[in-house]
């Protein structure tokens, strides 16, 4: 369990050059989670809804589904900050009064249950591509996602350990092609929080990109792995899973 944390997570410290540009420093994410997903229904809905919003200006969405069961909607508020959050939610109150039967109907059976979080971008701890955008996201569509509960009194040194280990990447230049975004949680989270998500085409290019990482870290191990006991002893608990974004149920959206 503990070597597959460490590759998960590991590979999540590929190191770019952090682009705010990408990633604007007021930008925020809207992260909900679906349980108890009736799989046939939340297709059938989310569907609609982008039929429903194609063409207009509406706030764009990811969905995302780890399993028959379980699936997420991701939403980027690229500006705003906890303002531009409030004006998305505005917009999808009014959207919901103005649904029709069925959509009403579709809602209340698509899942048992949903929360919602909101984490806020942050670029200086990200490592996307220069030109990093939503062909990107599109184009690779397997996710890991991380999600990192750390110690009140040790936030500093989490990031400083993160910052660390991405430092000795960069040494050994394993910089394979990795996407990854790092957030820190905002509003409903059980903060402090932190949420990365890495993408790949698939599971396999995921694997491979994990290999080619471990590889090249080896003349540097001993360090790496001072950095990494640092990190992951400042956090309280780590979560990571996989899911994969359905891109006939997402809205690209004026985002």
């Amino acid at each position: 369990m503990k070597r597959s944390l460490s590759i998960a997570l590991g590979a999540l410290m590929l190191s770019y050059t952090p682009v705010s540009a990408q990633m604007p420093e007021d930008g925020m994410l809207i992260f909900e989670r679906y349980d108890g997903v009736s799989m046939p229904h939340f297709q059938e809905y989310f569907q609609l809804l982008k039929e429903k919003y194609e063409g207009t200006d509406a706030t764009g969405w990811g969905v995302y589904v780890a399993s028959p069961r379980e699936a997420y909607r991701l939403s980027a508020v690229p500006e705003g900050g906890m303002q531009g959050v409030l004006d998305v939610r505005r917009e999808r109150n009014q959207g919901f009064i103005e649904f029709t039967d069925r959509e009403r109907e579709l809602w209340g059976m698509s899942w048992a249950q949903r929360r919602q979080m909101v984490f806020s971008n942050a670029p200086d701890l990200s490592m996307v591509p220069d030109d990093f955008g939503y062909d990107h996201v599109y184009n690779n569509p397997y996710t890991q996602v991380v999600i990192a509960l750390v110690k009140p009194s040790e936030i500093e040194t989490f990031e400083n350990a993160v910052l660390r280990l991405q430092e000795l990447d960069n040494q050994v230049g394993n910089d394979q092609g990795a996407m990854f975004r790092a957030y820190r949680g905002d509003f409903g989270t059980p903060a402090p929080a932190y949420l990365f998500i890495n993408h790949a085409q698939s599971m396999a290019d995921m694997a491979s990109k994990f290999g080619r990482m471990e590889m090249a870290r080896m003349p540097i191990m001993n360090e790496w792995q001072e950095a990494w006991n640092s990190m992951t002893g400042a956090t309280r608990r780590i979560e990571v899973f996989t899911n994969r974004r359905v891109n006939e149920l997402s809205h690209r959206g004026s985002n």
